[in-house]
């Protein structure tokens, strides 16, 4: 795939991962699938995001996406060591070369998808 600053995806244009990225790994596990894992995230929110639009429509074209491909990093490890305070974890410094931002907290986190090419057109 060319290397582009952004990824028409559907009907999303997703801006790509620039740089090294940070992320302060709690855990987390789950066995759904990465769509799945969107799905109950959405349902769960109360206050929606602009962000959230973006994740519904990506909901189809991230199915068979492994739950552990899409995560929050951050630029800088100061964004993300609160988390790593939180749950006693390191902040690791990682490259993400074909990482695409799905989203963003505001406070200077990004959940992205590992691999661009890891999205896939739904099946009709």
């Amino acid at each position: 795939m060319k290397k582009t600053r952004a990824v028409k995806v559907g009907p999303v244009t997703l801006r790509r991962w620039a740089g090294p990225a940070w992320r302060a790994d709690g855990g987390y596990s789950s066995r759904l699938s990465a769509a799945e894992e969107a799905e109950e995230f959405l349902r769960q929110q109360d206050q929606p995001e602009p962000w959230h639009t973006t994740m519904r429509e990506l909901i189809p074209f991230m199915r068979g996406i492994p739950q552990r491909d899409v995560f929050w990093v951050g630029k800088t490890k100061a964004a993300v060591q609160d988390y790593a305070d939180r749950y006693d974890v390191e902040a690791v410094k990682f490259d993400l070369p074909y990482g695409v931002i799905i989203g963003e907290d505001g406070d200077g986190g990004y959940l992205v998808i590992r691999d661009v090419n890891l999205i896939r057109r739904p099946r009709r």
